[in-house]
């Protein structure tokens, strides 16, 4: 009996020696950071691509971040974590789910007003492995957001990058970027102004960027099969001959247009009711229309 019992004993040591061992190992070996053939968005510059290397402050930063994923993410839907680095004043938020195509992602946002904020998408896979599929480096210290969400319509999440300009006239810079889930790559950037989207309809509705009283609404549509592709719909301005109490609507982008390029409309339609407020800013300044005589007199 004591034999057995001496066996037995031993038999478990090594086993809980081997698992310690294969553990320890990992530990050791840590998480692996692959990337897809990427480009690098940047708020001053749409699409460039990066091919230094990155700023090794951000480096350090993501793969602390992805470590953190890799020992505390269980597998939550709509998991998220938010700490400062140390030695560093950046504020780094990771979020983690199945965001898109009902497989796990994890957004790593970081915000350092004094370097660069970073936005980052990654794939989780096997074997403690991480899948970068898109970045974005915001070079101007702008407040950056950043959600996940169907922006056309196709049933398919999508992820989405706004920060607000400053200046005389703020505007708020849109970027989406749609999700193939048969690639399971991101799309190019498409840019908006001000938008807010309606996916059950596939429309986007906006105001220009612009002073109130030039900028005008707009209405794009997603259209193809694929829902990839936008088309503009129409566009509201203010009508000058009444100081903005009626509006003229057009068929193309225009400043300060004449009755006769569109359809003279008496009110605001109720469909824009989310961009209405913003539209008719001007009217906070006692109804006086920006660069109108000046604009006048360049037309003629």
């Amino acid at each position: 009996m004591k034999k057995i019992l001496y066996i037995t004993f031993t038999l478990l040591a090594l086993s809980a020696c081997k698992n310690t061992s294969t553990s320890d190992k990992q530990e050791k070996e840590g998480i692996t950071i692959l990337q897809d053939s990427i480009k690098t968005l940047t708020s001053s510059n749409f699409e460039n691509v990066v091919t230094d290397d990155p700023n090794p402050e951000l480096v350090a930063i993501v793969k602390d971040a992805l470590q953190k994923v890799d020992s505390l993410y269980k597998g939550e839907e709509n998991w998220q974590y938010t700490y400062f680095s140390k030695d560093s004043i950046a504020k780094t938020t990771i979020k983690a789910g199945k965001f898109f195509n009902n497989q796990p992602y994890v957004v790593v946002h970081i915000d350092d007003r004094i370097i660069e904020s970073l936005v980052e998408v990654y794939k989780i896979e096997k074997n403690r492995t991480f899948r970068k599929k898109l970045s974005y480096i915001d070079d101007f210290t702008y407040a950056v957001h950043d959600s996940v969400f169907d922006a056309n319509g196709d049933g398919i999440n999508d992820f989405n990058i706004d920060w607000w300009t400053t200046g005389a006239f703020g505007s708020s810079i849109i970027y989406i970027y749609l999700f193939d889930p048969k690639t399971e790559k991101f799309s190019t950037a498409y840019e908006f102004d001000n938008a807010t989207f309606y996916p059950k309809e596939k429309i986007i509705r906006g105001v220009e960027a612009g002073f109130g009283g030039i900028s005008g609404l707009y209405k794009m549509k997603w259209i193809g099969d694929k829902s990839d592709k936008t088309e503009d719909i129409e566009y509201i301005y203010p009508d000058y001959t009444t100081k903005g109490k009626t509006f003229i609507r057009t068929k193309t982008p225009s400043e300060y247009p004449e009755r006769k390029e569109g359809e003279l409309l008496k009110k605001v339609p109720e469909e824009y009711r989310d961009q209405k407020d913003w539209f008719l800013r001007y009217e906070e300044q006692g109804g006086e229309l920006p660069f109108l005589e000046l604009i006048l007199k360049n037309r003629k």
